[in-house]
């Protein structure tokens, strides 16, 4: 009798040891779990609140430069109003705005070039003799987010009287496109007691424009990682 008690406690003892290691293995399993959980959503909530950082800090950017742009903006009307209210200074132009794109073309136009220097040589009373120019019409640059002058060289050559010559020269140095002689040679000729040659003008000179400017809208991708362009 004795003998079945002590077993009967035994076993009560046990089962109670064993439904505690039970209850602490369930808690400790609970415990990792939501510890797991916990940490993988700190880390997903870091990694959304980091992106939403970038978005925000880019929009804020972005609504700072369209700021600085729409005061550029009007900054630029209001300069070219002024500058178009003025007096044009060169006769027989319409306006300033088409003066300065008379003097500086925003395309390349050789076409344009070759007949302006015929016709004054024409109009001076010059025979043309040659007009050599490179058109790059294919290649050149039409426009740039950050333009700069772009060189045209060209050679012409004619013949005349002295007084042609001089008119020619002098329309060059008064046209209101920008043209910079690099050597010129005027070859008077020689005269005989039979004959007299007729003078010759030679130019070489470089004329320019400057391609238009162009507005890049960019569109960007962000990551999580950074962003893309």
């Amino acid at each position: 009798m004795a003998t079945f008690k002590k077993t009967l406690e035994f076993t009560t003892k046990q089962t109670l040891v064993d439904k505690d290691n039970t209850f602490i293995l369930f808690l400790l399993a609970t415990t990792s779990a939501v510890t797991i959980f916990c940490l993988v959503s700190a880390n997903s909530l870091y990694a959304k609140m980091n992106y939403q950082n970038k978005v925000i800090g880019i929009k804020n950017n972005a609504a700072n430069q369209l700021d600085s742009n729409y005061n550029a903006s009007q900054n630029l009307t209001s300069s070219y109003q002024n500058f178009q209210a003025q007096s044009v200074p060169v006769k027989g132009v319409q306006s300033n705005a088409v003066m300065v794109l008379d003097a500086l073309p925003s395309k390349y136009d050789f076409p344009a070039l070759f007949t302006s220097l015929s016709t004054r040589m024409l109009s001076d009373k010059l025979i043309e003799k040659n007009l050599t120019a490179t058109d790059n019409q294919v290649n050149a640059l039409q426009s740039s987010p950050d333009p700069t002058l772009v060189a045209m060289p060209f050679s012409i050559s004619g013949e005349g009287s002295i007084m042609s010559i001089e008119s020619y020269i002098s329309d060059l140095e008064n046209s209101i496109r920008p043209i910079v002689i690099s050597n010129i040679v005027i070859d008077i000729g020689q005269t005989t007691d039979s004959s007299q040659s007729i003078p010759k003008l030679d130019i070489n000179a470089t004329t320019y424009y400057q391609p238009e400017k162009t507005f890049n809208i960019v569109n960007k991708t962000v990551t999580a990682n950074g962003v893309l362009q």
